[in-house]
């Protein structure tokens, strides 16, 4: 099945949008202010010295030169003033008297084929009145000539300018965005790695999880899968110690109407008691043989006792019934030698949902416990009494000395389980020679 977002969980390509369109928002804001105060930047540069002008320098040395050659014959001193001038110098000689142009060079930064190539209208810095043109009087051997200097340094400023502006935008828009990937791919990364650990069986080590994107989301689905199969592997390893306890507690209730049985059809063989009341126990040795077979139709819904109680049956029970299991036990004991004081108080006939099957297993265990650890000369108990709407049996019996190490305790635990069926509950205690049981039952 696939499961669709969550109200208010954010979209990996919505967050990159957001990055992107901000990015992109600082980058149009970066170009716009600079762009402005392009010019401004350049006259900074030039007042304070960044961008070196060598125009003055280059005026001083040409008057001391000048004076060496024939103004008329520029083909003699011209490759030698162009050779000195820097690559962004600009020169033009003039006569003083008519202002005919003799002469002039060109900066070599025009022929450049990455800074000559570009046409820019910001070029003509002279018109900004940044960089004005340089205009003084030089003294050649046979007259006086005016002679101009212009700087082109702007040719290659303003590229690099733009290309800084170009890189910044570069940064506003892809810097965030490459910033956002790492981070998600080093979460992505921990993920797996927390992954791996899970998948080495450890299900103590959460998952991370941090954000509310679609990787926030499988984080948290990994962790839900992580708890779910701790709790599987926790219940699994339950289902194992309840099935161990299964076994046990089959084997103790089965061996316990065997044990009926087989007491039951000693006093036969040895011609003990009444003989009038032979009748009676072989038809007692056929219930408990009936009571074997329908243990065994009543495997499952007994395994229900410690793995899934929820699905055991219920059907109508009288309180009649309940204390007639109770007796039946109990008339039990004193067939084996155990002195019993039966008190049943109240006679009222309440009904209520209960399994037969289980009630006849409570008192089977409980009187088994007291057939194996019980002193015979010691009065066994039984009380059955209301107590506003539960119904309440309490079982006392002394405890033999000469009894068997303590076992498993199958027995009680069974019948524990049987009353919690029940919506009851059941607690024993020992003091000295003398263990009681108490088991209330609500009537509902």
């Amino acid at each position: 099945m696939i499961r669709r977002g969550k109200a208010g969980e954010r979209k990996l390509t919505r967050e990159l949008l957001v990055i992107f369109l901000a990015g992109l928002f600082c980058a149009l804001f970066c170009t716009v202010f600079l762009m402005n105060r392009r010019f401004g930047i350049y006259a900074w540069m030039l007042d304070h010295g960044v961008i070196e002008d060598s125009r003055k320098e280059y005026a001083r040395w040409l008057k001391k030169e000048t004076p060496a050659f024939h103004m008329d014959k520029p083909e003699e001193y011209m490759p030698y003033f162009t050779e000195r001038a820097d690559a962004y110098t600009w020169m033009g000689i003039y006569d003083e008297e008519n202002g005919k142009h003799i002469d002039s060079f060109f900066p070599e930064i025009l022929d450049s084929r990455i800074w000559g190539s570009w046409s820019w209208s910001d070029t003509d810095i002279a018109a900004q009145s940044m960089e004005p043109p340089i205009e003084f009087e030089t003294h050649f051997s046979d007259g006086t000539a005016r002679v101009q200097l212009m700087s082109y340094q702007s040719l290659k400023f303003f590229p690099l300018f733009y290309l800084s502006i170009v890189i910044m935008d570069s940064l506003w828009i892809l810097g965030p965005i490459l910033i956002f990937v790492h981070k998600k791919m080093k979460y992505l990364g921990r993920v797996r790695c927390e992954a791996a650990v899970m998948g080495q069986g450890d299900m103590e080590h959460p998952v991370t999880v941090k954000g509310k994107d679609e990787i926030a989301a499988l984080a948290k689905e990994l962790d839900d899968l992580r708890l779910a199969l701790k709790i599987s592997m926790e219940n699994e390893r339950q289902t194992h110690m309840d099935n161990q306890e299964l076994i046990r507690a089959l084997s103790h209730d089965i061996r316990t109407p065997l044990t009926v049985l087989n007491g039951y059809l000693e006093i036969l063989r040895r011609k003990k008691g009444d003989q009038e009341n032979y009748p009676q126990y072989v038809q007692k040795c056929l219930i408990k043989t009936e009571e074997l077979r329908g243990m065994t139709d009543k495997m499952f819904e007994y395994a229900l006792v410690f793995e899934n109680p929820g699905e055991t049956a219920m059907q109508d029970y009288s309180l009649r019934e309940f204390a007639g299991e109770l007796q039946e036990q109990l008339e039990y004991l004193e067939l084996q030698g155990f002195s019993v004081e039966y008190v049943r108080k109240g006679d009222a006939d309440d009904r209520w949902k209960a399994n037969p099957f289980l009630i006849q297993r409570l008192f089977t265990n409980l009187c088994s416990n007291i057939l194996r650890y019980g002193k015979q000369d010691h009065r066994v108990t039984a009380d059955i009494y209301m107590e506003e709407t539960n119904v309440i049996v309490i079982l006392e019996n002394g405890i033999s000395e000469q009894r068997q190490a303590a076992g498993s305790g199958v027995g009680l635990k069974s019948a524990a389980r049987i009353t919690e069926l029940h919506g009851g509950e059941m607690s024993w205690t020992e003091k000295g020679d003398i263990f009681q049981v108490k088991i209330s039952i609500p009537l509902h």
